[in-house]
C-alpha cells in the first residue's frame, strides 16, 4: 500500500498556516485589523478543493486484496442464507 503523504494544503488568503482563520471576522467576511476580509464561501470552497484532491487520490488506489476476499466471503455467507 502507498504510504505517501498529501501534499500540505495552501492557506487561503485571511488564514495561517495551520489553517486557523486570523480572527474570527476574517471567516464571516468582516475585516480585522484593516486586514481584507474572506468570505465564508471563499473558504469552504478551498476546503472543498482541497478536500476532493486528497479523496480524488485515496478512492483511486486499487482495493486491497484482503478486503476483496473479506467482501467476497460476505457474499457468499450472504447468499447461501
Amino acid at each position: 500500500m502507498d504510504q505517501r503523504k498529501p501534499a500540505a494544503p495552501v492557506p487561503a488568503p485571511g488564514m495561517s498556516r495551520e489553517g486557523e482563520a486570523e480572527g474570527d471576522a476574517a471567516v464571516q467576511g468582516e475585516p480585522h485589523n484593516g486586514a481584507s476580509a474572506v468570505p465564508a464561501q471563499a473558504v469552504e470552497l478551498l476546503i472543498s478543493r482541497q478536500l476532493r484532491a486528497i479523496y480524488d487520490e485515496v478512492v483511486s488506489e486499487p482495493v486491497p486484496d484482503r478486503f476483496v476476499k473479506l467482501l467476497e466471503e460476505l457474499e457468499r455467507k450472504r447468499s447461501g442464507s
